[in-house]
């Protein structure tokens, strides 16, 4: 009989402790959780709040003062930029392309605009997949490369996806309405732009209030850690010439903004933030 509760006394004893181990082990799973995510936001928190420069319709002959302007002004000003080139049409503008490959020598990257600025909702897969390779074998035959589509008026199918990844491109640059960046489930790195500077109206592009723009860039930047500006260089033209009061609230724009925030490309966006 002593026996027996002595043995009682210590297997309970036994599952005492063992309760005990449990908790501080649950106790210590709970700290870890807290310090991973106390972590996280550190991390978060380190990441340098950027801007994204994304020049579209880039192409021979069209708004080509404006379109010279623009890179070799972002260029003096150390801004990397993404190059939204027009395949179909570029290529036969000396200066244009020479000034394009300067700017990628200093980091600056080349996007595919399309092949022909077509409408890709419009379009079956097939014939995507068709455009998309004509528009890397134009480039390549420039002795340009790129992995970036943004596709014309921020508009595409899920046929898309299959066209990209066939022809070896990986990031997609819509707009922000469609959602935050991130991987779809064809496994596309998705990273959408979040400003235009200008309205298209009636054919005619209306620059939008700098001041406005500013606050845009802000709200974007505490909402997405980002913020992506298009602009297209016909936007800075009136009457076939450089408009020099459009030139300057650009300049005013990016000197206000450079002083608060870096300038990152595509690429090295998703480099950084999926490390």
């Amino acid at each position: 009989m002593l026996l027996n509760i002595v043995t009682y006394i210590k297997l309970n004893n036994i599952e005492e402790n063992v309760n005990e181990i449990n908790n501080v082990k649950s106790e210590i799973n709970g700290i870890k959780n807290n310090l991973a995510k106390v972590n996280s936001t550190i991390n978060d928190q380190k990441k340098p709040s950027v801007i994204i420069i994304r020049i579209d319709d880039v192409r021979d002959f069209e708004a080509t003062e404006a379109t010279i302007f623009l890179i070799k002004f972002n260029r003096i000003n150390k801004i990397k930029m993404d190059i939204g080139i027009i395949p179909a049409q570029f290529g036969k503008d000396n200066e244009t392309i020479l000034v394009v490959k300067t700017a990628i020598k200093e980091g600056s990257e080349v996007i595919i605009h399309g092949f022909d600025h077509e409408n890709l909702t419009t379009i079956e897969t097939k014939i995507q997949i068709e455009l998309i390779q004509s528009a890397n074998e134009k480039l390549q035959s420039l002795n340009l490369t790129s992995t970036i589509l943004a596709p014309p008026f921020f508009m595409y199918n899920e046929g898309i996806y299959e066209a990209m990844k066939i022809n070896g491109l990986n990031i997609i640059t819509d707009f922000i309405d469609t959602g935050k960046p991130g991987y779809t489930t064809n496994n596309i790195y998705r990273f959408p732009a979040t400003i235009t500077t200008s309205d298209l109206v009636n054919g005619t592009w209306r620059m939008r209030d700098l001041d406005q723009l500013e606050k845009e860039v802000t709200l974007n930047i505490g909402r997405y850690g980002y913020s992506m500006i298009v602009l297209h260089p016909q936007e800075f033209m009136v009457g076939g010439k450089l408009e020099t009061s459009l030139i300057q609230q650009y300049a005013d724009l990016i000197k206000n903004i450079q002083i608060r925030y870096s300038f990152t490309t595509i690429s090295e966006y998703k480099i950084q933030n999926l490390v």
